[in-house]
């Protein structure tokens, strides 16, 4: 998956949605229950657990800005 938000971004601007399902019965308990966590791209990332909306978690991000 290749994304190619605008640029420079602002800390706390939505950039995906992501979706998952699970064909587990959810009234057997917490085994459908999904929730959405960021494995790698911390801290430039972070998503909410319960929507797998992924936001911008550093301000001011900008791709041609390099630290010297």
């Amino acid at each position: 998956l290749l994304i190619a938000p605008p640029d420079p971004l602002y800390s706390g601007t939505s950039v995906i949605q992501v979706t998952a399902s699970d064909a587990d019965n959810p009234t057997y308990g917490k085994s459908a229950k999904l929730v959405y966590s960021i494995l790698e791209g911390q801290p430039y990332f972070s998503v909410e657990a319960q929507t797998g909306i992924i936001r911008t978690a550093l301000p001011n991000m900008d791709r041609e800005a390099k630290e010297e």
